[in-house]
């Protein structure tokens, strides 16, 4: 999990980034959030398979912002 953070950050370095879901394995120092949309948090419920909705919901909201929304879908979110 960690290398993949790693690959993220380098290629997502100087944009505006939302991350929209996370999966539960990813641990809160592998990327520094500085602004409210940097991160949106997590479904509350542990909801299985509300990733992709809840990305594809972000990038509509944020659609004008100039943000790039994306979401780090574990294996029961795919």
């Amino acid at each position: 999990m960690r290398a993949l953070a790693e690959e993220f950050n380098a290629a997502t370095a100087g944009l505006n980034v939302c991350l929209a879901r996370l999966p539960l394995g990813w641990n809160g120092a592998y990327r520094h959030f500085k602004h409210p949309f940097d991160y949106l948090g997590s479904d509350g419920g542990g909801g299985v398979g509300a990733g992709p909705g809840m990305t594809v919901g972000a990038a509509l909201a944020l659609q004008d912002s100039g943000r790039l929304v994306a979401g780090i879908l574990g294996d029961g979110d795919s």
